[in-house]
């Protein structure tokens, strides 16, 4: 069974390499479970961070104890507590703050462990992914109180009830949907996307990766979004809108229908962020930003209902661009 929380805790074994120390609930049978190993393996820096999977997102807190057993001196552990997402009817921005808001609570438990005598020692029985009963015994042999401080943090982050766990139905969350003008390549889009969140799962920049937690959330509107009629932001959190090249016509249906959009969510938000994207084939000339904005020519009141950005690429060719223009988007939802 699928759980909504998990809280782990990991460490570098000399022989092993990263290792799970302990798991509650136990590590699921998930082929989308994070892979937290190759985090332990590539991070240099000790401190908390966040780190998105297609599935999961978590934060995790690396730190290092003092240990005259370990090479160089100290023991390389990492605690992760991780969401699956799709429990969930919080927005985006609201599971980043959420998590952003347990750091203080990783940084006591790693506090807890590096003072708890023996600790150490449990690190270094070289046994793949112990079980509890493994773990009981090695606590018992080397008189290390491990459970009731795993349990203390457990009932504080698993088991906090902030997060209200409902149905899987993914009707019930606010989605970014990809909006445009026919012909524009939505699909290509869409599918680009999920394509680099794919190959970039190698990559372990975290300045790269933190955008892949919007793929669970980018959607192609089906029916198609009548933007002539009031738009349901309970279920909209940002449009990404595609055009092909700035031919005059197609410019012209950009400005409509981002005064469709203002006109009809006017009354409902501000700052509502619509990512502007020309898709331009090699060899054409793209827009520059002036000029788009200039077409369009907002007045102050409608600059405080939407907030746009605009990026010229080739959405077939143009990764690093895509990556920037969600990285931008993730900013104003977060």
């Amino acid at each position: 069974m699928l759980e909504a929380k998990y809280l782990c805790i990991l460490y570098f074994d000399e022989r092993i390499g990263p290792n799970f120390l302990y798991c509650q609930p136990s590590k699921p049978d998930d082929k989308d479970f994070p892979d937290l190993f190759r985090i332990l393996e590539f991070s240099e820096h000790s401190g908390s961070f966040l780190f998105s999977f297609r599935r999961y997102q978590s934060i995790n807190h690396i730190f290092r104890i003092s240990s005259k057993m370990a090479r160089g001196g100290s023991e390389l552990l990492m605690i992760s507590f991780l969401l699956r997402t799709s429990f969930f009817k919080y927005e985006l921005g609201d599971v980043y703050n959420y998590l952003n808001s347990k750091v203080e609570i990783l940084e006591d438990f790693e506090s807890q462990l590096t003072q708890l005598p023996n600790f150490n020692l449990i690190l270094h029985s070289h046994k793949k992914d112990p079980n509890e009963t493994d773990l009981n015994l090695l606590c018992k042999e080397h008189n290390v109180d491990f459970f009731p401080i795993f349990n203390h943090f457990f009932n504080k982050l698993v088991l906090d009830p902030e997060i209200n766990i409902i149905t899987k139905d993914s009707r019930i969350k606010r989605k970014i949907f990809i909006i445009g003008q026919k012909n524009a390549g939505k699909q290509i889009l869409l599918k680009n996307i999920e394509a680099i969140q794919f190959y970039k799962q190698k990559d372990f920049s975290l300045s790269t990766r933190i955008f892949s937690v919007l793929i669970e959330n980018i959607k192609i509107p089906y029916p198609r979004i009548d933007l002539n009629s009031s738009l349901d932001l309970d279920t909209i959190q940002a449009f990404i809108y595609l055009f092909k090249n700035g031919k005059e016509d197609n410019i012209k249906k950009l400005k409509e229908d981002i005064e469709k959009i203002i006109i009809n969510i006017a009354d409902k938000t501000i700052n509502f962020p619509i990512l502007i994207i020309e898709n331009i084939s090699e060899g054409e000339r793209s827009l520059e930003e002036n000029e788009v904005y200039n077409y369009l020519k907002l007045s102050e009141e409608q600059k405080k209902v939407v907030k746009l950005q605009f990026y010229s690429l080739n959405i077939l060719k143009d990764d690093d661009e895509i990556i920037n223009a969600l990285k931008w988007l993730i900013l104003q939802i977060i």
